[in-house]
């Protein structure tokens, strides 16, 4: 991305001072030590120190300065910006957040109305400069590089940028135009030189660096301060206002914007487009446009008004990053021309007339006036086409043969179809205009006249004696196709469309009834979150294949010597293979690419120095895991081969002396070849992986797609390949020869619509029941996102309890940075959960989805969870982390028996916003045991007589087979011992580590050996639930996801596909009722102690 050089030639020294306050730092032309002779030079001629005389000097030498010298009247400011991304990028939705910008103007500008030490989100067009920090040693010049890139697109007003990118031990320089980036070398900050010299040469560039065209300027809308901005350009004394942007090009090369400028007194309408043209370009747009234009308008091309190479100070903005790359000069033209895109024509009617007239509109052109453009359309007005980019177009010279390599350069083709083009007999040829006849011509001389119709058939006029006859060019890509390597060019021609088809397969599985009530924080209810994850497991890795493949023919066509070289070997038509299986497979097709390993080794972790063994290959499962589908691209020659290798074996047998007869052999007993061993393999594999939930083997199916039992060439035979097919349809294998026709285009499948609601028995994990207890639950809504923040804002007596327990560990400096932060971090997670409760609060959510299932009064409704979540809910809540509110919510939540249910009651509801008995959560039930026995299992309906989804079925023997493994210490439990050995802290990370550095500290829940991201209590309380029936209830999103991935590996599917009886039992219409079997809703943490207003 970017070429590491010395740039220290090409920064100018600085003093930098507050204009405000009148003083500042200083650097003596002594202090730049190592700095080039002009550079102190100029910093002594200068003379810009802060205050006093020397100020008083510089200003006089300011008004002598270049235009471009003097455009900054106020300092720049350096604002901390990595919380917000910079607003108001052109056309499209760009999030940068740089860690650091730098914009002009006072800091009081930018800080937020409430006086919050944050900064607003600022727009790109304020933004002269930023900085890229790393606390580690990791480079961000890389990141610097790609913030330059977006800073061109969005600034077309500074032709380059200079920005720093910094990191604890050193800092780099980086300048980016249009020519590309270059970076400083890594520079100590032991030598700020260089530092000095950024910093003046944002105010006082080098002659050779353009940071600004004052020809145009940005505006706000009025009294929208930070508003969307408009554009005025000064053009040869126009100034065109409240110009737009209507497109915008990539940042290095040709950096073309365009923008629209609305008719106005002083100016009519105009497109403005503005580029970095290449200074050894023989042909310019404005003079093909006025060539084209010399004897009249000529109907469907662009007008050109005015052009000009833009300015600063009498010198031509250019280009000067990097050395080695092409030399641009900034142009401008002025157009008076307008039209829609192409792809928003009105009908079908209006684009095809559009695209008639743009081959008129090219062969009049390329007749007329020796102009060959490779640009079609882009624009209709009114049914006419206007070709309106001309910046690759070349005229042509009849004496003159047009070489090769320039018109494959300009036409972006390659060598053999442009030396074609450029021949006398190709270049200057084209096809007759198709004729209309019939119904067509009589409705065209209707609409248009018949002079019309003979001008555009060149009927009435003698063409210019170079023409023989009237042609229309033929694509490149036809030439390209029918000359070189025109086997890889069907090839990629099917990856193309492979890769187009992959990105709206939707493949017919069903979806897990999962009732998504979480809410992010744009107040977007995320119903449909798990239905989007990826259905089939595999297909994007078959599609990176495809897109790596076609890259690789793409990179291979494009090279002009292609012509000369072998065709290039390619995974294509084994890709091809299995995606058309993928097509044809029976439904529902649940993973592509998986292998199946030994004793189950997918599923252990992995070792260092341990090898993964190679394992059986399975491209397809279908059916539901039923069949399994395997593509071999294997060749009669390849088979040939083999069978020789075979043979010479057995002729060595034959010819071994009786002494050697005891001796090992290499000769078969028995007949054998690798294709029988992948039969095998198949079926042994099989044997071991029964279809999920059952004890039966899938079935194989080997598609062979190039082996040919019988050839029509006699070389290529062998009887043994027909033996070797017999063999496999003897093991049981499914054997299909040959390459499956395209199947035809189908419409996507639509799943039936369903409704999810939950069963009226609730069962809840360790993450609800921290919700029930919390104050953000249970507290007054903040106002407005301000108060919420203010309200977990870490009050001073916080900080310095904080503090005070790091000095009475002896914590280090590092360890004192690190808690404060996460002090910080923890404070703007509870303030975005209260963002959320004030979308929808949790037990309004509950009471409003209850009361569907449940309409007289909730009756029925009961709450369930295991004693592990019981107890542990208690241990954290009774902690210091739970507040006395919270404590005393817990207690009631899990009473002793000999309580009053309505003092219990009464101690829950007390000082909640909601009124007592708003939900029958009291009492919560305990369940009987850590894990249901191996005997119970999934009713086949609900609690109120509803049919119950399969899924409830495959959740609940992942579970079991997740728990069957080991379950360990969290992995960081250890790395905890270890600090609390070494005297340092751990960090503080969810519910269950709020405590830090307690006498009694909360041990960290055990894991799964499955997934560190199960923890056990989690997976025994999603068990219980499945084998209930019940709705599982959780706030821990990141736990489900774990599962349903778990899951998918596993069991290939959510169920559907393999229990046909229980999908049977279900009344598939457009109203289909159906019960959740987990709920997922927004965390709300133990909040109480971290209320600003609440201090230690």
């Amino acid at each position: 991305m970017s070429e590491e050089c010395s740039t220290n030639s090409e920064l100018l020294p600085i003093v930098i001072g507050s204009a405000e306050q009148g003083s500042g730092y200083s650097f003596s032309p002594q202090s730049l030590k190592g700095a080039t002779f002009h550079q102190a030079l100029a910093h002594q001629e200068r003379g810009y120190t802060s205050g006093g005389r020397d100020t008083r000097r510089g200003q006089r030498l300011h008004k002598t300065l270049p235009l471009h010298l003097r455009y900054l009247s106020s300092p720049i400011i350096f604002l901390d910006h990595h919380n917000n991304h910079l607003t108001h990028f052109p056309l499209e939705e760009v999030r940068d957040k740089p860690d650091i910008v730098g914009v002009v103007g006072s800091a009081h500008d930018f800080v937020r109305a409430n006086g919050h030490s944050d900064y607003k989100s600022i727009p790109y067009h304020r933004v002269e400069t930023f900085v890229e920090a790393k606390a580690t040693r990791k480079d961000g010049r890389a990141q610097a590089a790609s913030y330059a890139w977006q800073h061109l697109q969005a600034r077309p007003d500074h032709p380059g940028v200079y920005c720093l990118s910094v990191k604890p031990e050193t800092y780099q320089v980086l300048w980016s135009d249009p020519s590309g980036v270059v970076a400083s070398p890594h520079t100590s900050w032991k030598e700020l030189q260089l530092l000095a010299a950024f910093l003046y040469s944002l105010y006082m560039p080098p002659l050779s660096h353009f940071v600004r065209d004052r020809s145009i300027v940005w505006t706000e809308p009025p009294g929208q301060v930070f508003g969307p901005p408009r554009w005025t350009i000064t053009s040869q004394g126009v100034k065109y206002r409240d110009c737009s942007i209507l497109f915008n090009g990539k940042a290095w090369g040709n950096r073309t914007t365009v923008f629209s400028s609305p008719a106005t007194e002083s100016s009519g309408f105009a497109i403005i487009k503005e580029s970095y043209t290449d200074n050894a370009s023989r042909f310019q747009e404005a003079d093909i446009l006025q060539h084209i234009h010399s004897d009249g308008l000529m109907p469907g091309v662009v007008r050109l008004v005015d052009s000009e190479n833009v300015q600063v100070d009498e010198q031509a903005i250019g280009t000067s990053a990097r050395c080695d790359a092409t030399r641009r000069t900034k142009t401008r033209l002025i157009m008076g021309s307008r039209g829609t895109r192409l792809e928003n024509a009105r009908s079908i009617a209006d684009l095809l007339k559009a695209i008639y007239d743009a081959l008129e509109v090219h062969r009049n052109v390329a007749i007329g006036h020796d102009i060959l453009n490779r640009t079609s359309g882009e624009g209709v007005d009114h049914s006419r086409c206007i070709l309106i980019d001309w910046d690759n177009a070349m005229m042509l010279d009849e004496d003159q043969y047009l070489g090769c390599k320039d018109l494959a350069h300009r036409m972006v083709t390659r060598a053999a179809p442009a030396k074609m083009l450029g021949s006398r007999s190709n270049a200057r040829t084209f096809k007759g205009m198709p004729e209309l006849t019939g119904e067509a011509l009589t409705r065209y001389v209707e609409a248009h006249g018949y002079t019309r119709y003979e001008a555009y058939n060149g009927l009435s006029s003698r063409p210019p004696s170079l023409f023989s006859q009237y042609y229309v060019i033929s694509t490149l890509e036809d030439l390209l196709m029918n000359n070189i390597h025109p086997e890889l060019q069907t090839l990629r021609t099917q990856l193309r469309d492979i890769y187009g088809a992959m990105s709206s397969y939707e493949p017919s599985i069903a979806k897990p009834p999962i009732l998504d009530s979480s809410i992010d924080l744009s107040g977007d209810v995320n119903e449909d979150a798990h239905n989007r994850q990826e259905s089939v497991q595999g297909l994007r890795a078959l599609r990176d294949s495809v897109r790596r493949d076609l890259d690789v023919l793409e990179k291979f066509l494009a090279d002009p010597a292609c012509a000369s070289l072998p065709a290039l070997s390619t995974n294509a038509p084994y890709l091809i293979s299995v995606w058309n299986e993928v097509l044809h497979a029976s439904p529902p097709v649940t993973t592509i690419w998986r292998t199946f390993f030994q004793n189950d080794l997918q599923s252990s972790p992995r070792r260092r120095g341990f090898r993964k063994p190679s394992g059986v290959k399975v491209d397809v499962i279908a059916e539901g895991g039923k069949r399994w589908i395997r593509v071999n691209t294997t060749k009669n020659s390849r088979m040939l081969a083999e069978f020789r290798e075979i043979d010479s074996y057995l002729t060595g047998s034959e010819e071994e002396s009786p002494e050697e007869e005891d001796h090992p052999s290499l000769a078969q007993t028995e007949f054998d070849n690798s294709l029988l061993r992948i039969g095998r393999s198949l079926l042994s594999a099989a044997d071991r992986n029964p279809v999920p939930g059952t004890s039966i083997a899938p079935s194989i199916t080997l598609r062979l797609t190039r082996l040919d039992p019988s050839p029509p060439d006699q070389k290529d035979h062998d009887p043994r390949i027909a033996k070797t097919i017999c063999e496999l349809q003897k093991m049981g294998i499914d054997v299909e020869l040959g390459e499956r026709d395209a199947p035809p285009a189908m419409p996507p499948m639509r799943s039936p619509a369903r409704g999810l609601e939950p069963t009226r028995h609730v069962n809840l994990d360790l993450s609800i029941l921290i919700a029930l207890v919390s104050d953000i639950t249970h507290s007054p809504l903040p106002k407005s996102a301000e108060e919420a923040d203010a309200r977990f804002t870490p009050s001073i007596q916080q900080r310095e309890w904080k503090q005070k327990r790091l000095e009475e560990t002896n914590r280090s400096f590092d360890d004192n940075r690190t808690s404060d932060e996460g002090l910080w971090k923890h404070s703007r997670a509870l303030a975005n959960q209260a963002l959320q409760e004030m979308g929808k609060g949790l037990l309004q959510e509950l009471h409003d989805r209850l009361a569907q299932v449940s309409p007289d009064g909730l009756r029925g409704i009961e709450f369930w969870t295991t004693a592990e979540a019981r107890d542990r809910c208690l241990r954290i809540v009774l902690s210091k982390i739970g507040g006395p509110n919270e404590k005393r919510r817990a207690e009631a939540l899990f009473p002793s028996s000999d309580t009053p249910s309505a003092v219990v009651e009464e101690a829950y509801w007390r000082g909640s916003r909601y009124p007592q008995g708003f939900l029958p959560l009291l009492p919560i039930r305990i369940l009987p045991s850590s894990v249901p026995g191996e005997e119970v299992e999934p009713p086949v309906v609900s609690d109120d007589g509803r049919s119950l989804s399969p899924f409830f079925k495959v959740l609940a023997r992942t579970c079991r087979a997740i728990l069957s493994q080991e379950i360990i210490p969290h992995p960081r439990t250890a790395v905890d011992e270890k600090e609390k050995l070494a005297g340092s802290s751990g960090s503080a990370n969810g519910n269950e580590r709020q405590v830090e550095d307690d006498d009694e500290e909360i041990e960290r829940a055990a894991v799964t050996k499955a997934s560190p991201r199960l923890t056990a209590h989690t997976v025994k309380s999603l068990l219980w639930g499945a084998t209930q029936g019940w709705t599982t209830l959780t706030a821990n999103k990141a736990s489900v996801k774990a599962i349903l991935r778990h899951m998918r590996s596993a069991e290939g599917g959510y169920g559907w596909d393999n229990d046909e009886d229980a999908a049977a039992q279900l009344s598939w219409d457009d109203h289909t009722i159906e019960k959740a079997t987990l709920w997922v809703v927004d965390p709300r943490s133990l909040a109480e102690g971290m209320r600003s207003e609440v201090g230690h």
